[in-house]
């Protein structure tokens, strides 16, 4: 892709680093472009159908099945009720109000209504293992956590990307060991769940190691290192806390003291629910919420594009433990992101005025202030594979620009 050049200067504006705040840093080798579509919040919950997000089927491996069913209930008029607030310190608890007794009323009229939400049907006796994951990088001056680094976005999504990509290559390659992929269910950080108990050697764990030869000679996981400075890649799995659950114990989901609740079974559920999505290049994904690409957007203008995506919410429904249900609660979201562009193009498309232009006359105050905000914490990259956060713009050229 080609990027901004040393030419192109928009009257010699380059970019600052964040991450040296006061320190302007930038280098007339290193033109930058605005990284992988980084997004910021924005609007919109139209209803559309999202089925195929999930292929038509939540699969949990093998026979143990999770089914989408839709739900046509009977919606009747009740008194609203609220939750007793709590401190959020643990000294008071939240506490859900009691149901009403029947009254003499006549009774209200019922109508059917189709919901937003699909009922999971579970395996009655199936229990769920759970494990901790660490995935290490071993370079020649220490070790790295591949899952942890800075809070942005992008980074965030950039680094659990590469340990999906570890995790499918390690599953493929000790098979004996892990069994059916499908029976596993990995967060892409630090957390697994497996419907099989798996094996260790020793009661410490498991621990794997991939080689920098098998890393380079992988189309999986060759781009997941810096060129020269990863030796290789450590894989630990041991046995969590709390190491199994059963599938239909729906007791603590449901107790009336809302902080007292568990939610482990509650967080099993919606990581199952996302592990197709996990799978496919297709989404930008940020906690319970994915959007499509390019699949169905929307040019903004300005530089943003509005993707069209789902938030999705596992949760328990019923009057008490024989009667509750979990069902998967899906809402549309429309949500506003940056365009994967060359900064220069990203400033003439966002002041709308032509490239060409800007550059004979230069940049007002006001546009670079402008500017500057919007490219305040994006992710850009340069020609020789840096990435940083932006901070602003300068009025200074590149080339004039030291380190200090």
């Amino acid at each position: 892709m080609a990027t901004i050049s040393p030419n192109n200067n928009l009257e010699g504006m380059a970019l600052n680093r964040a991450r040296g705040r006061g320190i302007r840093a930038a280098s007339k080798a290193n033109d930058a472009t605005i990284g992988n579509e980084l997004p910021r919040p924005g609007t919109g919950d139209s209803m559309e159908s999202l089925s195929k997000s999930f292929g038509g089927n939540l699969s949990l491996g093998g026979e143990q099945a999770l089914s989408p069913k839709m739900d046509s209930g009977v919606a009747s008029a009740t008194p609203a009720s609220s939750v007793s607030s709590a401190s959020g310190d643990g000294s008071e608890p939240a506490i859900l109000p009691g149901k009403l007794p029947p009254t003499r009323a006549k009774p209200a009229r019922t109508i059917d209504i189709v919901s937003n939400m699909n009922e999971l049907v579970l395996p009655t006796e199936a229990y769920v293992y759970r494990y901790d994951v660490e995935i290490q990088v071993v370079h020649l001056n220490g070790v790295k956590d591949l899952s942890k680094g800075p809070p942005n976005d992008y980074l965030r999504e950039e680094r659990r990307k590469n340990c999906y990509k570890v995790w499918q290559y390690i599953v493929q390659r000790e098979s004996a060991f892990f069994g059916d992929p499908y029976t596993l269910y990995y967060d892409r950080a630090a957390t697994l769940y497996s419907l099989t108990k798996l094996a260790f050697k020793e009661s410490s764990g498991q621990q794997f190691t991939v080689p920098k030869q098998q890393i380079s000679e992988s189309p999986l996981i060759k781009d997941v290192l810096p060129k020269d400075k990863g030796e290789c890649i450590l894989i630990g799995i041991k046995c969590a806390e709390q190491c199994n659950l059963l599938l239909s114990d729906f007791a603590g989901c449901i107790d009336p003291d809302v902080n007292s609740r568990d939610r482990t079974l509650q967080q099993f559920l919606e990581l199952a629910t996302s592990q197709k999505i996990f799978e496919t290049d297709a989404y930008f994904n940020f906690g319970n919420k994915a959007f499509l690409k390019n699949e169905g957007r929307l040019d903004l203008g300005g530089g943003k594009w509005l993707c069209t995506g789902f938030e999705k919410n596992v949760r328990f429904v019923g009057d008490d433990e024989r009667s509750v249900a979990a069902v998967l609660q899906i809402d549309s979201k429309k949500t506003a992101f940056f365009k994967e562009i060359l900064v220069s193009d990203f400033v003439s498309e966002h002041l709308r005025v032509r490239l060409g232009e800007l550059q004979q006359r230069g940049m007002r105050p006001d546009e670079v202030k402008s500017v500057s905000h919007q490219l305040r914490d994006l992710v850009v990259y340069t020609h020789n594979g840096a990435q940083f956060e932006a901070d602003a713009l300068s009025r200074e050229r590149a080339q004039d620009i030291m380190w200090v």
